[in-house]
């Protein structure tokens, strides 16, 4: 019974060291996601500034003629494009998020 028992703790605490490891595996996996969505979310918010400043600059170019609004258009195309990317990079930094949040989360109970 004695032998019998000790063999079920260190089973036991096999069993616990796994999912330890497979815990911090996890979660280590999640942050790094987690960082690189942030990466992308600044990112894509200056590439947006950046288009912003382009169509700034192509409306007085408009306003004095050095430019068509062939020219305009494409670089308020450029902005749209800019603005969807960055709600791209939002949306995958709240997934990332969530899933960290979740995963961590189904671990503390």
């Amino acid at each position: 019974v004695v032998g019998q028992r000790r063999s079920q703790l260190a089973q036991a605490r096999e069993n616990q060291k796994r999912i330890e490891q497979r815990i911090t595996v996890e979660i280590t996996k999640a942050y790094r996601k987690l960082e690189r969505t942030m990466t992308m979310l600044d990112v894509a918010g200056e590439a947006l500034m950046l288009q912003r400043e382009n169509l700034r600059l192509s409306a007085d170019r408009v306003k004095a003629g050095t430019t068509t609004g062939a020219r305009h258009a494409e670089s308020v195309a450029a902005v749209r494009k800019a603005e969807a990317d960055e709600l791209q990079a939002v949306l995958g930094y709240r997934l990332a998020f969530a899933e960290l949040d979740r995963i961590a989360g189904a671990f503390a109970r």
